[in-house]
């Protein structure tokens, strides 16, 4: 028998002992089986036995507790439900421990004692959930409440561990940049909206610099072997969006030339198409047709702005500024055009 007796408080250590038996074998089936060894060679009781199910089945939680540490909210819900469900089961089953095993070897199926204990062992996991599935909403706002929702760093997909398997890295950093590149559209189709919201452009370009610096010495750990071609193209097109998201972060700081295309009434038709393609997400092929649009009517503004100033009737500053608020649109849908290219370039490639 084990030491501790057949106490209370020896009954107690012993569902210690089973949580500490499944943390270091990782492995609750394991342990169940060394518990029905023990029981069959009737080294310890069977309320002793059953003391020690009770903590195996709390400490099987602690493995899937300890990876969600580190993962997204769902992870760390679903771990700390299960967590609170096994302890919630264990607090209803341990003080049955005195009159279970005269109810279990009263019927045919628990005759003996290992067969008992398996039964025990069910039996309360279905108690736990007999009790637990009327209360699933409460159950699930309260752990809801203790894992509060904290916002994820969008670099959060670029896992160390999957540099294991180049495939695997250059998907997570692909993730990374599609969510960069549609959040960094739709705060730039904001900002040069009718509503002239510059609140997302702002927090996207203050976010945008680091997320941009992780991808980057993200990818340069990434190895690809050398007859790897079609990882190779993936790689580069990677390469591609980093540099034109530089390039498109730089303009969303010139402002200036936010404020100019939305006084110019002549450029509100290119502003317009920009902005619905930007909010869309829009396709390369998309972007490249307006690009092209809005360089051929940029020359075109330019002479009209030239033409304008020798008239009189608008500045000489006034014809810089408003060719350069149209060639920053024009900019802005070169560089929306190859992110969408290389984007598409990557998934290809995969």
């Amino acid at each position: 028998m084990l030491p501790g007796g057949d106490g209370w408080g020896g009954r107690l250590m012993l569902v210690g002992l089973g949580v500490i038996i499944v943390t270091l074998t990782q492995s609750s089936s394991a342990g169940i089986a060394l518990v029905l060894v023990l029981l069959g060679a009737a080294s310890i009781t069977f309320a002793q036995a059953a003391a020690l199910v009770i903590g195996l089945n709390v400490g099987t939680t602690l493995t899937a507790v300890l990876a969600a540490l580190g993962g997204s909210r769902a992870m760390r819900l679903t771990a700390l439900g299960n967590l609170l469900f096994n302890i919630g089961t264990a607090l209803m089953a341990f003080p049955l421990l005195g009159l279970i095993a005269p109810i279990l070897h009263g019927t045919w199926l628990g005759a003996d004692d290992q067969t008992a204990l398996v039964l025990f062992h069910t039996g309360f996991n279905m108690l736990g959930a007999a009790v637990f599935l009327p209360l699933t909403a409460r159950f699930a706002a309260l752990v809801e409440a203790m894992v509060p929702d904290r916002p994820m760093h969008m670099a959060a997909p670029l896992d160390k561990r999957l540099l294991a398997d180049e495939g695997a890295a250059m998907e997570a950093a692909q993730s990374v940049a599609d969510q960069l590149r549609q959040t960094l559209f739709t705060a730039l189709a904001k900002a040069i909206g009718p509503d002239h919201d510059l609140r997302a452009l702002g927090s996207v370009s203050a976010q945008g610099a680091p997320v941009l610096e992780a991808l980057g010495a993200y990818l340069a750990k990434v190895q690809i072997a050398p007859d790897r071609s079609q990882q190779q193209a993936r790689y580069v097109a990677l390469l591609h969006q980093l540099d034109h998201f530089e390039r498109l972060l730089e303009r969303c700081h010139q402002r200036g030339r936010i404020d100019m295309l939305r006084q110019d009434p002549l450029l509100t038709r290119d502003v317009a198409t920009i902005r619905a393609a930007l909010a869309r997400d829009a396709d390369a092929a998309r972007f490249s047709r307006l690009a092209r649009l809005i360089k051929y009517r940029a020359e075109r503004f330019r002479r009209g702005a030239l033409l304008r100033e020798h008239a009189g009737l608008i500045e000489v500053d006034q014809v810089f500024a408003r060719t350069d608020a149209i060639r920053w649109l024009q900019r802005v849908a070169d560089h929306a055009e190859r992110l969408a290219h290389y984007a598409a370039e990557a998934r290809t490639s995969a």
